[in-house]
């Protein structure tokens, strides 16, 4: 019996793999059998099938309900009270290690310039799933593979980007009218549909910051919502270039990401005016 090979870099997360990687006696899954389970308890690919199967979706489940990143386990395919039990009579043990993929965070970013350049790589090694919008066009290989990019009038892109309680959105279009249409559309959808993104972040100075965001509200936009957005970006490192401001950026996402405090620009802005 050869293992269902799984291609895990193709399977909707979060899903837990599930790797034999080590066997002694007899036992119906070899080592390098691997199996992927999922959060409605399916699973693609074997792990030699029977009671240490269902013992490991069991197993993957947990990991999944609970945030567990890496476990590994031994079954014993035979009565004993040491290791997983089995009603299987094989005779054998088999050694399984389980990693959680867990849901991958969206971050989409509007504007794909120097700033987009330098953080869309960062944010995409930093495990999220990555799109940049502009309305204008990039010759290939201008970001990484994996990244999704897509061009277009931004009042569109803003209207069409996929937003949820989970999505990281980036503002930095090369005009302070795109930002401000971008910002004002995003927070419309969230006013209106009841969610609010997990992170907003706007670039812009001072004054640039105050009369987008006196527009907004004079066109409706809540003071609740308004107060959500993390502008002026970033975190206070006190670097001015593409690269140093793209690094602050990804690090205040980390921070809103783990629950972590930071040094917000925002909160900066405040204390000294």
């Amino acid at each position: 019996m050869q293992p269902l090979v799984v291609e895990s870099s193709g399977l909707q997360r979060p899903y837990v793999l599930c790797i034999i990687t080590a066997n002694n006696g007899s036992a119906p899954g070899k080592a390098g059998f691997k199996m992927a389970v999922l959060g409605d308890g399916s699973a693609r690919g074997t792990v030699g099938g029977g009671d240490i199967e269902r013992l490991a979706i069991k197993t993957a489940l947990r990991m999944l309900k609970l945030n567990i990143r890496t476990l590994e386990e031994t079954f014993e395919l035979r009565n004993r009270k040491k290791t997983a039990r089995t009603t299987m009579i094989c005779g054998g043990t088999s050694r399984i290690f389980f990693e959680l993929y867990p849901l991958r965070e969206r971050a989409v970013l509007f504007g794909g310039g120097h700033i987009g350049q330098s953080l869309a790589p960062l944010l995409l090694q930093a495990g999220y799933a990555v799109e940049i919008n502009d309305n204008r066009n990039f010759p290939p290989g201008t970001f990484p593979s994996g990244i999704i990019v897509r061009s277009g009038d931004y009042r569109k892109l803003a209207t069409n980007a996929t937003l949820d309680n989970s999505t990281f959105a980036f503002i930095f279009t090369h005009g302070h009218s795109h930002d401000q249409v971008v910002l004002k559309t995003l927070l419309e959808r969230m006013q209106k549909n009841r969610f609010e993104c997990r992170y907003t972040g706007m670039i812009g100075s001072r004054t640039k910051v105050r009369e987008i965001l006196k527009k907004i509200a004079k066109e409706g936009i809540s003071q609740r919502l308004l107060k959500r957005v993390y502008t002026p970006i970033g975190i206070n490192t006190g670097g001015s270039s593409p690269f140093e401001i793209a690094v602050s950026i990804c690090a205040e996402a980390q921070a809103i990401r783990y629950g972590r405090p930071a040094g917000h620009m925002r909160e900066a802005w405040v204390t000294e005016a």
